[in-house]
């Protein structure tokens, strides 16, 4: 089935966040599999169709060649080259290549497929260059058709609250959504995606920290990892809407201990009076540059010092 771990941008606990259509999914595993029997049928309907085709086409090669109904090979009883599922068992195979010498379960074969490698080839057409099996595959499947399918379904809220336990159905979370944080610690690139695609409120107790691809991106207020970011975004375009939110952000309202920072030709300048930095915070560079005044309107405005650590 499709990979969530490896498709999503951050996870926490079983949930994962895509970015999809101009906006934020967090959806878990076990929601995506709900959907996803229904999606296996319609596959094994389409690739019954090509299947028995190239059956047909084998059928008429043999008799061509042998000129005898007995020398036909049996198509029958089969098994998957991966997991050894048989076909006597009810389980769809699909052949590997044109001469169907090697068959694939779905499920291995979304599997390959998801891992982007030709592990699935048929040893004795593999000199050939024939992947037919995976190609037929991958061009059936064409993108996700499990989030598809949902995200076809969801309606953006018009609020949603971002704490630390998430709901267990799937949110699809939009321009027109005002997304509220307080009382958490989330990571720096959960963030930054959830400012440029929906409408962002900071509220009290809110800080962000590194973002590590394996581990939760929500931490709960008080326990916070604080582990010190290093912000780098150079010669960055930022969307209007993220702009609209920084601008509505009040003055050190983003706690965060700070280790590295670079902003150079960007409208993220505009963040750093937003940012509470740790007076602690042992920074190792910091570098602003700007050539256009827009980008650091924020920065002029501010009639006190800011504290960089």
């Amino acid at each position: 089935m499709f990979g969530l771990a490896h498709e999503s941008f951050a996870k926490h606990g079983g949930s994962f966040f895509l970015e999809k259509n101009g906006g934020v999914l967090i959806v878990s595993e076990a929601v995506l599999n709900n959907g996803h029997e229904d999606i296996q049928k319609k596959r094994q309907e389409v690739l019954e169709v090509v299947k028995q085709k190239r059956f047909d086409d084998i059928r008429k090669k043999e008799l061509e060649r042998h000129e005898a109904l007995e020398t036909k090979r049996d198509l029958s009883g089969v098994m998957c080259m991966a997991c050894e599922d048989e076909s006597v068992d009810g389980v769809f195979l699909f052949p590997l290549c044109e001469e169907a010498h090697h068959y694939a379960c779905l499920e291995c074969l979304g599997s390959v497929v998801e891992n982007n490698n030709y592990r699935l080839v048929c040893p004795e057409c593999r000199g050939k260059g024939d992947n037919t099996g995976l190609d037929e595959y991958r061009k059936m499947v064409g993108g996700n058709e499990e989030v598809s399918a949902l995200v076809a379904q969801l309606q953006a809220p018009d609020n949603f609250s971002l704490t630390h336990d998430l709901p267990n159905e799937a949110v699809l979370l939009t321009e027109k959504t005002t997304v509220t944080m307080s009382n958490i610690e989330i990571s720096m690139k959960l963030f930054f995606v959830l400012l440029e695609k929906t409408r962002v409120t900071v509220n009290e107790n809110f800080s962000i920290t590194e973002h590590y691809r394996n581990e939760d991106c929500i931490g709960e207020h008080g326990m916070a990892r604080e582990t010190p970011i290093c912000l780098v975004r150079r010669y960055e375009s930022v969307s209007p809407l993220a702009l609209e939110n920084i601008e509505r952000m009040a003055p050190k309202s983003i706690g965060c201990s700070l280790k590295k920072l670079d902003l150079s030709d960007t409208g993220l300048i505009n963040i750093l009076p937003k940012l509470r930095i740790n007076e602690d915070s042992e920074v190792e560079e910091f570098k602003l540059a700007a050539s256009k005044e827009e980008y650091i309107t924020e920065i002029l405005e501010q009639e006190k010092t800011i504290c960089v650590g």
